[in-house]
């Protein structure tokens, strides 16, 4: 009976223990993810002016590129931010599509986009649907004044067939992920579009700059160099 009791207590201790980790695990995620998104949220409010939308999506913080063979993978978390006080609102929808920017023809090359739910990330109400998932589906979501709540996106470029999707996949400098969503609140329902553009292709560094003279003037001497670089994206 003692053992029963003392197994007992062990299993409740690392029960509490197992929850208190998952729990810093996720507040340490938000704080990180909060910080970030703070100076491109008031870079958007400053764009909408006084007439913007109470529920505000943004670009997101987004991970390295991916390259695996023929797939480039680009991976994102976007916070939603219910701008209101008081006013709670509900995300009822959220779609996502993506195309490419290229130096040539696309032809042979699948833009896919999953949206995954990261409302385990929420600082507002607790969710039943808290768990990340990876179906694509998209669980509403009711978001009370001032809170934020998050979704990933996994975008892939896929390389169709081997002998032309490949070559068409290296020739795409950019993408471009369209994100639709719902907003339903007291003014009812509303709907909304954000736009991220995310670099693929990048210039060898090693490569020196170009070096321009000015032929026409000699008495003047400067040069200028021009550096190349990737299409800026959100975050430059």
């Amino acid at each position: 009976r003692r053992r029963r009791r003392e197994a007992r207590s062990w299993r409740s201790e690392r029960r509490a223990e197992m929850e208190s980790m998952a729990s810093s695990t996720t507040e340490g995620s938000r704080t990180a993810l909060e910080e970030d998104d703070r100076e491109e949220l008031e870079e958007l409010l400053s764009v909408y002016g006084r007439g913007g939308p109470k529920l505000v999506l943004t670009r997101g913080i987004w991970e390295p590129v991916e390259t695996d063979g023929g797939v480039v993978r680009l991976k994102g978390v976007l916070m939603f931010k219910n701008e209101s006080k008081r006013q709670e609102l509900f995300v009822p929808e959220v779609r996502a599509s993506a195309r490419v920017l290229s130096k040539g023809c696309t032809d042979g090359v699948l833009a896919r986009v999953n949206i995954n739910p990261r409302h385990d990330l929420s600082d507002g109400y607790g969710s039943p649907d808290s768990t990340p998932r990876e179906d694509g589906y998209w669980s509403t979501y009711i978001l009370q004044g001032g809170s934020k709540t998050y979704l990933e996106l996994a975008v892939e470029l896929v390389a169709q067939q081997r002998s032309t999707g490949s070559e068409a996949l290296s020739k795409i400098t950019a993408c471009c992920v369209e994100v639709d969503y719902e907003c339903y609140g007291p003014s009812g329902l509303s709907e909304h579009k954000q736009h991220v553009v995310i670099p693929v292709d990048f210039p060898d560094p090693s490569l020196p700059p170009l070096e321009v003279t000015d032929l026409d003037q000699s008495d003047r001497d400067f040069k200028v160099y021009s550096i190349p670089t990737h299409l800026l994206p959100v975050p430059d």
